[in-house]
């Protein structure tokens, strides 16, 4: 900031046209940049009201929509976020007419403006900034903000109101250009210092999962959800309510987190070990004589699964802790095999970034330990021990054919383009039996007559390599075996396929099975079905299908409401679902109506109650909704 001096009867430095002594030059000096920022902070006052008074029922119904999502909130927290929804709303998101709330303010402002800087000023906000990042530098007036997502770094202006930021803290802020810096609108908002880590991880993680190209446009979309969310990643577990079953169990949860956090783990990677360690406490009730040796095996467990900072082997936490390599693994093994659940569920959830790799050394590891048949656990605890110190070198065994044809589906799954079919049909020259070969071939079939062919031989070859005994023995239960995995597969991408070429009593039929086989239902067949119901006027079947499988997301709730109107019509009941569905995804009418156009990909990934699951959602079941007549005109109401 610098003291502008200037000449009484010469053009005011501030832009405004007028002499100065007849505008800023009442004083002998003046900073002029103190003028700006009082006008531009007058504008910001300005924008609001505007917003509220021209758009009061979109903010209101959208604010709505948003308490949907911030679900868990309590009263401080919606208090809180009815004052900064307007802010992000008139920013960043769009009217029917296509122009956001700033944009309409901007074009009504811009003439009454006398000054030319702060003219200049209000002309950029056409475009807004979210930013969720750590605050580089901070000195009085200034800060720098750098954002997590993109490592852009934003200068910052700072007003009165809004000052005294300490470096290094994590904070969210809307941020509009000042000229060759930005301001943020309204104001910055900041987390606590100690879990910065937590929240940047937290926030790439999220981002990742989003599906979104753009870390900008998952930020401006999801930026009041993230703000709502961010903070959790850094919370402590809340254990006054958890009885241990002794003294030494709780020495364990205390022990492995003050180890942990000397180590400089991040906070949800502890919690993730404790975690582990309640449900280990849960369902053996054991009684711990030596604390040490539990925190050895669930810093070891903890290190197999999370980016940890210390990665300890099996024989740096004996040493650490004071015991034997090979007692950590009889530790580590005890604690694994009563929380696997709990690990397969954490897996599951990652299976995306992961591909294939985790299944494949799975694979290998249960195929040994049956070949080997041991006798008791500890021989399997000593078993694994050595294969942790010493892996098996893939290249010096000689397989059996299907052992080799498993290998090379494993990489094929891990390739892409010519690569990917050639090691299929490898492996299939090797077993012909191997349902995932047939289904990787599908994927460059020229019809779908063809793919659907090459399904079915998958699914056959599939079911011949089980053995009808198989099945008989393992229904109810059968996702949870990995070899009737490929089956299953081949087996859902068929019925797929000849319900899209209309055979659909055929694919009804092969769903119905594959539910039966697995009544959990891990690949969604619930989905497919009730599609295939609806085409095939099955209306009681489907409704059935959705009171088996209760959800009140976006297919949950539309689909109860379709469920109403292809049995009754638009009734007042469809009315009050629509509503309910609403809630669910506010997304999804503007699709179904036109009022949106869909995209031409389908989004790979999508979030409970955001535009992707609307996207998906409309995709797949536009053409049921299509076959009521008023319909735009009963949505768009």
């Amino acid at each position: 900031m610098s003291i502008v001096k200037v000449s009484r009867n010469e053009p005011c430095p501030c832009g405004s046209g007028k002499k100065y002594k007849k505008c800023c030059g009442s004083k002998d000096t003046v900073l002029i940049t103190d003028v700006i920022d009082h006008e531009v902070l007058e504008l910001q006052k300005e924008a609001r009201i505007f917003a509220m008074q021209r758009y009061g029922y979109a903010i209101s119904d959208d604010f709505e929509d948003l308490l949907q999502v911030l679900e868990d909130a309590g009263e401080e927290d919606e208090d809180f976020y009815e004052f900064l929804h307007p802010f992000w709303f008139l920013v960043f998101e769009p009217l029917e007419d296509g122009k956001t709330i700033m944009k309409n303010f901007i074009e009504q402002k811009l003439l009454k403006v006398s000054r030319t800087r702060v003219k200049a000023i209000l002309e950029s906000w056409q475009k807004g900034y979210a930013v969720a990042g750590v605050v580089k530098e901070s000195h009085e007036k200034s800060l720098i903000i750098e954002d997590t997502l993109t490592g852009k770094q934003y200068p910052v202006v700072l007003f009165e109101h809004s000052q005294n930021y300490k470096e290094g803290v994590f904070a969210f802020a809307i941020l509009h250009p000042y000229e060759d810096k930005y301001t943020v609108f309204p104001t910055l908002f900041e987390l606590s210092i100690e879990h910065t880590a937590d929240y940047e991880a937290f926030i790439r993680s999220e981002f990742l999962s989003s599906g979104y190209s753009s870390p900008e446009g998952f930020l401006e979309e999801n930026f009041l959800e993230m703000m709502h969310e961010t903070p959790k990643a850094g919370a402590t577990l809340d254990l006054s309510g958890f009885e241990w079953p002794s003294n030494g169990a709780k020495t364990v949860a205390d022990l492995f987190e003050k180890d942990m956090k000397a180590a400089g783990e991040l906070t949800w990677i502890i919690q993730m070990g404790v975690t582990f360690w309640i449900e280990y406490c849960k369902q053996t009730n054991k009684k711990i004589q030596k604390p040490e040796n539990y925190v050895a095996a669930l810093r070891y467990l903890v290190s197999t699964l999370a980016p940890v900072k210390v990665e300890l082997t099996q024989k740096q936490a004996g040493e650490l802790y004071g015991l034997a390599a090979n007692r950590v693994s009889s530790y580590y093994s005890d604690i694994y095999f009563v929380v696997e659940d709990k690990i397969s569920a954490m897996l599951e959830h990652e299976q995306f970034q992961q591909g294939h790799v985790l299944g494949a050394e799975l694979h290998e590891v249960l195929k040994e330990i049956e070949e080997n048949q041991f006798e008791n656990m500890e021989e399997i605890n000593d078993f694994l021990q050595a294969r942790i110190n010493d892996p098996k070198p893939k290249t010096k065994t000689i397989r059996h054919s299907k052992d080799e044809a498993q290998e090379l589906i494993y990489a094929a799954l891990e390739s892409v383009g010519k690569d990917r079919y050639r090691l299929a049909q490898k492996a299939l020259a090797l077993n012909p039996f191997h349902a995932d070969g047939y289904t990787i071939l599908a994927e460059q079939a020229d019809s779908l007559q063809s793919a659907a062919k090459l399904f079915k031989k998958g699914m056959l070859a599939g079911r011949e390599e089980l053995g009808e005994e198989f099945f008989k023995e393992n229904k109810g239960y059968f996702w949870g075996l990995i070899e009737t995995r490929p089956f299953m597969r081949a087996a859902m991408n068929y019925a797929l396929a000849i319900q899209g070429l209309g055979e659909l009593k055929a694919a009804i039929s092969q769903y119905e099975e594959l539910l039966e086989l697995n009544p959990a239902d891990n690949q969604g067949i619930r989905y497919m079905l009730f599609i295939a119901y609806c085409e095939d006027k099955q209306i009681r079947k489907a409704s059935e299908l959705l009171k088996r499988f209760p959800e009140d997301n976006a297919q949950g709730t539309y689909n109860k409401a379709l469920i109403e109107i292809l049995s009754n019509g638009l009734t007042a009941k469809a009315d009050q679902l629509i509503h309910q569905a609403k809630k669910a995804n506010k997304h999804v009418v503007d699709f179904l109506t036109g009022k949106k156009k869909l995209p031409a990909d389908s989004p790979d990934y999508y979030g409970h109650g955001d535009k992707n699951e609307a996207v998906v959602y409309v995709s797949e079941h536009q053409h049921l909704w299509n076959q009521m007549p008023n319909l735009k005109e009963w949505l768009s109401k």
